[in-house]
């Protein structure tokens, strides 16, 4: 179950085409003068960085000890954010000649930010500490620092604590009035590079910070913007050896236009590989070198690297889905997971597939030695740091923003950070459930998924957090074709019609879903050109989907084998537990907990168009959060769902029924409607009379299976388990063994009486 919003109203700006206003308001311009600031950044447009909090105090500190050569320490982080403002902070501390070298601090051993040991280390060998990325919450480790005979100037872009570190200077733009408050790391340590040496001498610096303003996740509005779509150009016009080989190495070729996918997607995970895996240093090396040769080794050997990262992400998610698998997370609003043996430096990837995949804000962790460290992702609209800032006395230390967050506590306080996270996103629902909300623009007709509608919409490139790549809705379109592709079918491959039209699109992610897809879905998509063999053609990537006006496809013979599956089953485990099922009275259906099991086409159709906010499923149904659904010729056997509500759309079958499928969902109560017309012809398409029996003994003593009678093949394998039941045979395969014979009444068979 899923909440679609729609994100563009109706808007006009003088000037703009209609569906380009609507675009624009969506993203917080309203007017001609923001519309042209948006669509055509202007470095001039950006702020005066000496109004940056503690900026005017740095820039003379450094100045003053760059005019007597002093040394100095970049302290910075391993992530890409941390990578890239460590060296524009180098460059720039250089260019005023101070003596500077960078140290990026281990993952595995030393953690995320400052720490004493490596203060301590760095204290005789500089007079300046300048922090990136990191810093604002090392209250106690900058006045070590201090103490030392550090200087220290702190820049970070971080939720500020409510004591800041004894700087000699602090600069973040979250604090003051500084007029734009998203930076990233980098792009406060460039904002000091233009405070130092001015635009001239920053501008060489963009490649660097576009690339840390789109990998960081922080939002590509206002300068963020401007910074990227300079530095995007930058990036494909770089000298740098290192970005050079690194895009060579991400498949890119020589004179490719380079887009935030692009580097979100192939730049970004390769320099972040060496730091989870390994170290930082050789991806900080490869945006410092000025050899060829050496770019080309460390771009390699970063490549190799991130391939292992997959591989470990990839089996961190599947043990911690695995863990998910023993959790009922039926009431739960949010995930903590801990794990032994997981790397460090992927779990953060690991929780956002898993935020992502659930709809639940989630914390992964690894534990070593009685600790646990871990990271954090948020879904629903949560503000992570204000709920983890809720359990903020379990952490030994912890910081991060709205949308992810880094953690390391004792592995005694896991247990407690479960329950208390979990009321604290609570706290922040204020009530209302958590329903994933996929949010679109605007309609649009699958005749206007073209090549010139695309290219019209890389007018708001680039995308990025603030400004999502323009999502549509396709409303009512047909399913064409859906299939599995990529490594172990891991995407999905289809097609969608709406009358003559029909366009390719791809789901990644999504192949589990190819064979139970609707004939008919509203599909929120982005559009894309796929670029294939010199033809260049409009494609969709489908981001959500949900059932059409048309949800299911009638489907007898499937109806009569998801039947006789759960009859055979009932059949196998006569259960003792009395039936509890009520009369079903037709109220409300909550987002989560209650399922409407239809064993036929037209039941399963008629509760779709009373409830289409629900999920819908055909032949099987998988979903550990719980999610509401209309379930269609779905075994019992084939549900993997947790609930708390069953309800037999089409009626009961009878006591044997409600007693199995007690056994079946102990925790869950049962109701039932009426009998449907549609579920007695289902049941009379299999019924069988005593002389039907007798025809059907007589032809397992002729030929030893019952494929001559003519049959269809369910009516004939329900006489064959009667047979079985009344211990006239026994059943192998299609093959019937004949037992002794015995006078056996019909009646005797449970089966029997259930499809009387």
């Amino acid at each position: 179950m899923q909440s679609f919003i729609r994100r563009a109203q109706p808007h006009q700006i003088p000037g703009y085409e209609d569906w380009l206003a609507s675009l624009l308001h969506a993203r917080g311009i309203t007017d001609a003068a923001q519309a042209q600031a948006f669509l055509y950044p202007s470095l001039d447009a950006l702020h005066d960085p000496i109004r940056l909090l503690g900026m005017p105090q740095a820039v003379a500190l450094i100045r003053e000890l760059g005019a007597r050569k002093a040394r100095a320490v970049v302290y910075g982080d391993y992530d890409v954010d941390g990578l890239c403002a460590s060296v524009i902070a180098e460059e720039a501390l250089r260019a005023t000649g101070l003596k500077t070298v960078v140290y990026i601090p281990d993952r595995h051993t030393e953690g995320y930010g400052i720490n004493a040991d490596a203060v301590r280390k760095l204290a005789p060998q500089a007079e300046l500490l300048l922090t990136v990325d990191c810093g604002i919450t090392a209250v106690e480790e900058v006045a070590l620092a201090r103490e030392l005979g550090l200087r220290v100037i702190v820049t970070d872009h971080h939720q500020p604590p409510d004591t800041l570190p004894p700087a000699d200077a602090v600069i973040n733009p979250l604090l003051g009035d500084y007029p734009f408050p998203g930076l990233c790391g980098a792009g406060t340590a460039w904002k000091l590079s233009c405070a130092l040496h001015g635009l001239a001498f920053a501008k060489g610096q963009l490649d660097l910070a576009a690339m840390a303003t789109i990998a960081d996740m922080v939002p590509l509005l206002s300068e963020n913007r401007i910074i990227a779509a300079h530095g995007l150009t930058a990036l494909a016009d770089t000298r740098r050896p290192g970005l050079l080989a690194l895009m060579r190495a991400a498949g890119m070729t020589p004179g490719q236009r380079v887009t935030s996918d692009r580097v979100g997607f192939g730049l970004a995970p390769r320099l972040n590989a060496g730091g989870r895996l390994n170290t930082a240093q050789d991806a900080l090396q490869l945006l410092r070198t000025t050899r060829d040769d050496e770019a080309e080794t460390l771009a390699q050997r970063l490549d190799d690297l991130n391939r292992e990262r997959q591989q470990q992400e990839r089996q961190v998610i599947d043990q911690a889905e695995a863990l998910l698998a023993q959790e009922n997370l039926l009431h739960a609003h949010s995930i903590v997971l801990c794990g032994q043996g997981w790397n460090s430096g992927v779990v953060g990837l690991a929780a956002g597939k898993l935020a992502e995949r659930y709809g639940f804000p989630t914390v992964v962790l690894t534990e070593e030695d009685g600790v646990a460290t871990g990271s954090g992702r948020t879904a629903g609209g949560i503000d992570l740091y204000e709920a983890l800032k809720a359990c903020g006395d379990l952490f030994v230390r912890f910081g991060g923003h709205k949308a992810a967050a880094g953690m390391t506590l004792p592995l005694d306080n896991v247990p407690a950070l479960r329950r208390r996270f979990d009321e604290a996103v609570r706290a922040q629902l204020g009530g209302q459930p958590l329903v994933p909300q996929v949010y679109f623009d605007a309609p649009l007709s699958l005749a206007d998924v073209r090549t010139d509608t695309i290219q019209r919409l890389e007018m708001l490139a680039p995308f990025g957090i603030g400004n999502p790549a323009p999502a549509f809705l396709l409303a009512g379109v047909q399913l064409a074709s859906a299939r599995r592709v990529g490594a172990d079918g891991r995407h999905m491959k289809m097609a969608l019609r709406a009358g003559n039209e029909l366009r390719d699109g791809i789901a990644f992610g999504q192949g589990d879903r190819a064979e139970g897809m609707p004939p008919q879905l509203d599909a929120i998509v982005r559009l894309s050109l796929n670029e294939y063999a010199g033809r260049v053609s409009p494609q969709f990537q489908l981001q959500a989907y949900r059932a059409g006006e048309q949800a299911f496809v009638p489907d007898p013979v499937g109806e009569q084998r998801a039947l006789m599956q759960d009859m055979a089953a009932i059949v196998s485990n006569i259960s003792r537990l009395p039936a509890q099922a009520e009369a079903w009275t037709g109220e409300e259906v909550p987002p989560r907990g209650t399922l409407l099991l239809c064993r036929t086409a037209d039941t399963a159709q008629r509760m779709h168009r009373r409830w289409p906010q629900l999920t819908t499923a055909a032949g099987a149904y998988a979903d550990r959060r719980g999610s509401s659904a209309v379930l269609y010729r779905v075994p019992l056997d084939a549900i993997d769902a947790p609930c708390d509500t069953l309800v037999c759309c089409d009626g009961l079958l009878g006591e044997a029924e409600a007693a199995y499928m007690a056994q079946m969902f102990p925790e869950a109560k049962l109701y039932f409607m009426p009998r449907t017309e549609a579920l007695e012809g289902l049941l009379a398409s299999l019924r069988l009379s005593v002389d039907d029996l007798r025809l059907a003994y007589v032809q397992a003593r002729q030929d030893g299976h019952l494929l001559n009678l003519g049959w269809q093949p369910m009516r004939a394998h329900a006489a064959a388990l009667i047979l079985q039941e009344l211990n006239l045979v026994t059943l192998e395969g299609n093959q019937l063994r004949l037992l002794p014979m015995t006078k056996r009444d019909p009646a005797d068979s449970l089966l029997y009486q259930l499809l009387q």
